[in-house]
This record gives C-alpha cells, sequence and structure tokens, in this order.
C-alpha cells in the first residue's frame, strides 16, 4: 500500500532552539569582527513543504521537500554612505548548523560578500534615470 502523507519520513536533525541561536550569535559575530562598520543579521530558516497534486484524469500524488537555508545579511556603513549584501548556504535541515563544509562555504561567502560592501562604499555615485548597457560577447 503506499505510504500516506504523514507516514513519508522527513529527514530530521535534533537540535534545540538554544543550540541554534548559539550557533546564529557565533556566526554574527565572526561576520561582525570582520570591519567594524559592518552591521549583520544572521538567520537560519528551515521548513517541511508538503505537495498534493490531483490530476484531471483522477490520479494524484504527494510528497514532502524539506528546505533549510543560513544566511548572513551585511550592511557597510561610513560616513553617509550605505552598502547591503547577502551571503548564505542551502540544506534540509538543522544539520546545516552542524556541517563543517556548509559552515566554511558560508565563512568564505560572507567575506567575500563582506569585502564588496566595504568596496561598494567607495563606489561613485551616478544619477537615477534610464541606461542603456551593452555586454560584449567574450
Amino acid at each position: 500500500a503506499p505510504l500516506q502523507v504523514d507516514e513519508v519520513p522527513a529527514p530530521a536533525h535534533q537540535m534545540a532552539l538554544s543550540e541554534q541561536e548559539s550557533r546564529l550569535k557565533a556566526l554574527n559575530a565572526e561576520a561582525r569582527a570582520i570591519d567594524p562598520r559592518l552591521s549583520v543579521r544572521s538567520s537560519f530558516m528551515q521548513v517541511q513543504d508538503h505537495w498534493h497534486i490531483v490530476r484531471s484524469d483522477g490520479t494524484d500524488c504527494f510528497f514532502q521537500m524539506a528546505r533549510a537555508r543560513l544566511t548572513q545579511e551585511i550592511t557597510a556603513k561610513d560616513g553617509g554612505a550605505t552598502a547591503s549584501v547577502s551571503a548564505g548556504v542551502i540544506g534540509v535541515n538543522a544539520g546545516l548548523l552542524d556541517d563543517a563544509a556548509a559552515l566554511d562555504r558560508l565563512r568564505r561567502r560572507t567575506a567575500r560578500a563582506a569585502q564588496l560592501a566595504l568596496g561598494l562604499l567607495k563606489a561613485p555615485a551616478i544619477a537615477s534615470g534610464s541606461y542603456r548597457l551593452v555586454i560584449p560577447p567574450q
């Protein structure tokens, strides 16, 4: 017999909310330590999507999909200039916060994004409006 929606196992990773919060705070502190002109918002999100598809021929199917995202939103400010960027990684559950390779990837992406934001602080301003842009083929 086919599995019912509630019987389909979801990828699980047990981690207390307090532990998730502690790890996010540590990642946030690392990112803010890159430069004092940075403010950082660190977030972790996980959801379990449930899909039930009913077809006109009378057949139907259902499935579940777990998703997780760990994101650093970075804003650089200096004088009157402000620039915002983000960096993130994706996974399927709270195991993302335990995954050394994913965390290393996030740290590298965060450092690159932070340097981009700091560089954008020095970028010249252009007048608002409509511009034609031509990108030559390589």
